[in-house]
């Protein structure tokens, strides 16, 4: 019973549509081959995760921590003024700093190390806040400057549009 290798190639099909609709999708994996576990389809799961994470501890920190929440108001445009003065704000924190590095160095606990970490780096917030907010507050106020200067000019160009609608021309141009 030998019979044609077309012939036999078309039952073997047959018998693979059989047992798919048999089995379902997992007839087919002795044909696929086999899926290593470090894919590329796990790796983007693990970076949204970790960009999630960090977005998320980020806002909450942002949001209900004192520090940040005083930060945020000196960036404002009425804040501005405050940011020189707010550097003596970075005092208390390097007092606490200067407490907690001797005290654990002294034989106290471990976690002290954590407390003068958190205040080294809000010291560092406030201290490096000052010279940042004296900056934005002249870019802000060249920047009002401009627009007020702006609209003077644009006053004096419908002022002028208006005297040659009118058939007059101002006496002096500023």
């Amino acid at each position: 019973m030998n019979a044609d290798p077309g012939v036999q190639w078309m039952v073997r099909q047959v018998l693979l549509i059989l047992r798919v609709l048999r089995d379902g999708l997992r007839a087919l994996t002795h044909v696929l081959p086999p899926r290593r576990s470090n894919t590329c389809d796990e790796r983007p799961v693990m970076f949204r995760l970790i960009w999630t994470i960090s977005v998320r501890t980020r806002d909450y920190l942002h949001r209900y921590m004192p520090s940040n929440r005083l930060l945020a108001a000196i960036r404002t445009r009425r804040g501005l003024k405050w940011g020189i003065p707010a550097m003596l704000v970075a005092l208390p924190y390097i007092l606490i700093a200067s407490i907690c590095s001797s005290s654990a160095a002294d034989g106290g606990p471990g976690w002290l190390h954590l407390i003068v970490l958190w205040a080294c780096w809000n010291a560092l917030k406030f201290i490096i806040m000052g010279p940042t907010s004296l900056l934005l507050l002249v870019r802000a106020s060249i920047a009002e400057a401009a627009a007020r200067h702006g609209g003077r000019r644009d006053d004096d160009a419908s002022q002028s549009r208006g005297h040659a609608a009118a058939g007059t021309e101002p006496l002096l141009h500023r």
